[in-house]
């Protein structure tokens, strides 16, 4: 006679828990069943009990990734998903005159992403070195390259990559440029240049800096509204608490900085009138403009 599974592993079916228990609860004639019924138990219990741990792993699953929505890129960081993988990437949002792209590594290759926020026709974004891209017209963080919209060449940008990277979008909208290199070293400096056209100050959102305070140059009847970390005055303003007032206003010079912005708003007693005031705009790298439109 043939060993059965159980006895061919030393494991004597008698020994599981309760199982004595209930053969001598079964009379003899109906213990087959019992045998039956005790297994299909197991099983059952066996299956609830899986069915809830994959509930449960799901469950968490889901709530991991919508975490993910919440991604702002403010710790120097984008998650990329597709292609088979999920990584990080560096990040920077380009809205000033130049900035150092922040590359992480995976394994031999670097990745970046930068964002650029309210390109309008002929906003231009260089990269000071030929590199693979991607761009995607979307907003911020995550990115995930299989899903998001795919921006079209010629229709919403131009890219010439015969010196440096150099894209010119024609497009008005937000736009995440993916980078990928191959051993690239993440420490070598990249700059990402904004030219051409301005970034749109309603997509790009000045209000979304914090105002610090105004300067007020009364005898040259100007104010300059600061945002982001500008905090300091020039020579000949007086420091106040509140917003420059945007009454009588000549027109109005954007001036970004590294890590913030001057909002200067000319007076119409502004010597020199709207000539002076443009020159005074250029001379500092600013964008002028006639009337007055809120950050």
């Amino acid at each position: 006679m043939k060993k059965g599974i159980l006895s061919q592993s030393n494991v004597s079916i008698k020994s599981i828990p309760y199982f004595n228990k209930i053969l001598i609860l079964c009379p003899i004639y109906y213990q087959k069943t019992c045998i039956s019924i005790f297994f299909l138990i197991l099983f059952i219990l066996g299956s609830i009990v899986s069915c809830s741990e994959s509930k449960n792993d799901s469950a968490a699953t889901t709530s991991l990734f919508s975490l993910l929505a919440n991604e702002s890129g403010s710790d120097g960081k984008c998650t990329v998903t597709g292609l088979g993988s999920q990584f990080s990437a560096g990040f920077i949002s380009a809205n000033v005159a130049s900035q150092n792209v922040l590359f992480l590594e995976s394994g031999s290759t670097s990745y970046a992403v930068v964002q650029v926020k309210g390109a309008n026709t002929n906003t231009i974004l260089t990269l000071s070195k030929t590199l693979n891209v991607s761009i995607f017209k979307s907003s911020s963080c995550p990115l995930n390259v299989d899903t998001d919209l795919t921006a079209v060449s010629g229709t919403d940008y131009l890219l010439d990559s015969s010196s440096e990277t150099k894209i010119t979008f024609l497009t008005k909208t937000d736009y995440l440029i993916y980078i990928y290199s191959i051993n690239h070293d993440a420490a070598s400096v990249i700059t990402a240049i904004v030219s051409g056209t301005e970034l749109s100050v309603e997509d790009r959102g000045i209000s979304g800096y914090s105002f610090n305070n105004s300067c007020n140059n009364a005898s040259a009847n100007y104010c300059t509204d600061l945002y982001g970390s500008q905090t300091s005055c020039l020579s000949g303003e007086t420091s106040a608490g509140t917003k420059c007032s945007t009454s009588d206003i000549l027109g109005v010079c954007r001036q970004p900085k590294s890590l913030g912005y001057r909002f200067t708003l000319y007076n119409n007693s502004f010597s020199g009138g709207s000539t002076g005031a443009q020159a005074a705009c250029l001379a500092v790298s600013g964008t002028y403009s006639s009337g007055y439109t809120a950050p």
